[in-house]
């Protein structure tokens, strides 16, 4: 089953995965043929991102307290209050040794590195945060495309979808009716089965319908279905049909 990216997504949870990971990181070396060089640069890369990560917390709390001392020196105390003790400059405190930027990228590529070894297990990437969440895919029939249609660059249709996990893309069915009547709607078996025309396919949303534009101020309905296809081939339901009228510019 496939696996999201290990990596946390918020500051606080990276610095979480960034400390166990370079904690633990040397107790791999010899398993999985990591240099003293690769080892080294996740520790020292990690007290160096800390430094910045704690003093900017710091700074922000210290920023909170001299906001709101401003704040009593010019709308001034409550009746019965005394004037709070003026904030004293955050004093900076010694960095360590300065590494490359970059340092939690080289980190997670270096996860990554340890996961196509081919004595990796999974005990170890538990231990090193690096597995990842199992992605839940759905049954291949049960999928089925949401499209939209909108009015695009130079009158055209532009079909609005996304993209289902597992899917190669949409194949796209047209059919025109003439003026701006409904059509009836139809069992979708297939496209054909209710006049529908390939149209084309498309593997990154969005997709405009190139064909030419009715005659100028002539309009006509244009009618849309989509299937998600993998390997060129049809998977899951039919979307619902969408229509939209297009008149011909002038």
């Amino acid at each position: 089953m496939a696996k999201q990216s290990f990596s946390p997504r918020t500051e606080p949870t990276k610095y979480n995965w960034f400390f166990n990971f370079s904690q633990k990181i040397g107790g791999y070396a010899t398993k999985y043929n990591l240099s003293a060089a690769e080892v080294q640069d996740a520790v020292d890369s990690f007290e160096y991102f800390k430094y910045w990560f704690l003093y900017l917390i710091a700074f922000k709390e210290y920023m909170l307290k001299v906001t709101a001392y401003k704040n009593e020196v010019r709308d001034g105390v409550p009746a019965g209050a005394t004037p709070s003790v003026p904030p004293t400059a955050l004093p900076a405190p010694m960095p360590p040794m300065a590494t490359a930027p970059g340092g939690y990228a080289r980190a997670i590529a270096l996860g990554n590195s340890i996961k196509a070894k081919s004595n990796y297990t999974v005990a170890d990437g538990q231990d090193l945060n690096i597995e990842g969440a199992e992605i839940s895919v759905p049954p291949a029939s049960s999928f089925k495309p949401v499209i939209s249609v909108v009015t695009g660059n130079n009158g055209k249709p532009e079909l609005k979808w996304k993209k289902q996990t597992g899917t190669s893309g949409i194949h796209i069915f047209k059919k025109i009716t003439g003026g701006s009547t409904s059509p009836t709607p139809s069992p979708m078996p297939g496209p054909a089965a209710s006049g529908y025309v390939y149209l084309g396919s498309d593997t990154q949303p969005d997709f405009t319908d190139n064909t030419p534009l009715p005659a100028a101020g002539v309009s006509e309905q244009r009618c849309y279905v989509a299937t998600y296809f993998v390997d060129d081939e049809n998977v899951g339901q039919w979307s619902e049909e969408v229509k939209i009228t297009v008149t011909g510019i002038v």
